[in-house]
């Protein structure tokens, strides 16, 4: 069985960009208590005001680190106009490479959680980085390892839990047969648990995704998927030696859909791990697939795909036919479907994320 940590790290302050609604930033100061842990104070910067917050900070435990809007290098952003709460309107493209708040080295992995923030893994920055929904910088924090809380991996890919938890793959080292970590971070990146990935992981690359339906935890290697409960303890291993599998996601029923590279197929299986269907085949026609990577879900349980080497994203039925193909984008790799039905997806080779509004996915 897989040896499962909890945190155990230090305090600090931090400083967090300004909110949509507001353009002053804001200093959160953790003031700490040997005994009872630690209150949590902002003070608005122009003004001095302290006001308390609800935040509950257990002794012991951190913010994570960002940085004010105003010490922020020019981020490439194509979006034009206000940035407000509401969904956007027309694609924004944000991003670049760099290692400042806002581009990325290697943004493989991204999420949308309910109330429509967007969690981009930036795996060589060794970090999460946290957007609102029009691409606006919010927050970011270190890809910390457990039980010291001093040691940072290089993240793969993310998922989000039923509670709004965030699952995160990556290794420590770059090498392909590094040993994998899973660690589970709340909503600011306070690491809560992890484990490490029994058995050979010889992979080019790794993959997560969160079984909501059955309360597992999947993570996909080079030729086998491999499920977890959300205490670490292994359940099984899925379609070993048979594809070469890429990413995966979960439908509302509890089917797993993985990505496989080798045969430009999705392939289906059952809560179990017994294998239903595969959809897709290579080719450049309507519902053929090229180089498959990210996949995700929608609400009604139709299936999104990256059909990176197509040069597009297509969508089919929950039974695997073809309804259309939704954007055309060349590099598409990292996929999710927000809550109001617009489109994340991430692109590797320039570094950038780019958001679909709803309009143009579900016209």
């Amino acid at each position: 069985m897989p040896t499962v940590s909890s945190a155990t790290i230090n305090p600090r302050n931090v400083t967090l960009p300004p909110s949509a609604n507001s353009s002053q930033s804001a200093t959160l100061t953790l003031a700490s208590n040997s005994s009872q842990g630690a209150t949590l104070t902002s003070t608005n910067i122009s003004s001095g005001a302290t006001t308390p917050t609800t935040i509950n900070i257990p002794h012991g435990s951190t913010l994570p680190s960002t940085t004010k809007r105003s010490q922020l290098s020019p981020i490439f952003n194509t979006s034009q106009g206000t940035h407000g709460i509401d969904s956007p309107t027309e694609k924004i493209t944000f991003g670049g490479t760099g290692s400042d708040p806002g581009r990325f080295k290697d943004n493989r992995g991204v999420a949308v959680s309910a109330d429509n923030e967007i969690f981009v893994t930036d795996k060589r920055n060794k970090r999460v980085q946290v957007f609102n929904i029009n691409g606006d910088f919010l927050r970011l924090f270190p890809t910390s390892l457990l039980p010291k809380g001093d040691e940072e991996m290089l993240p793969s890919d993310i998922s989000i839990d039923g509670e709004g938890h965030l699952w995160v793959v990556g290794r420590k080292e770059s090498y392909f047969n590094a040993p994998v970590h899973v660690v589970q971070y709340n909503r600011i990146g306070l690491p809560l648990t992890t484990f490490e990935v029994p058995g050979p992981t010889w992979s080019i690359g790794v993959a997560i995704t969160v079984d909501l339906h059955n309360d597992k935890i999947l993570v996909i290697l080079l030729d086998e998927i491999l499920m977890f409960q959300p205490n670490g303890s292994f359940c099984r291993s899925i379609g070993k030696g048979l594809h070469q599998y890429e990413y995966a996601t979960s439908d509302n029923s509890g089917r797993i859909l993985v990505t496989d590279y080798s045969h430009s197929k999705v392939q289906v299986y059952n809560h179990t791990g017994h294998w239903l269907f595969g959809f897709g085949g290579f080719g450049r026609g309507d519902g053929q697939l090229i180089r498959p990577s990210g996949v995700c879900t929608d609400s009604s349980g139709r299936v999104i795909v990256a059909n990176d080497g197509n040069g597009r994203v297509d969508m089919f039925t929950s039974r695997g036919e073809f309804v259309r193909t939704v954007v055309e984008m060349d590099k598409s790799w990292g996929i999710a479907v927000g809550p109001d039905g617009h489109l994340v997806v991430t692109n590797v080779y320039d570094n950038t994320v780019t958001i679909f509004p709803a309009t143009m996915i579900f016209p």
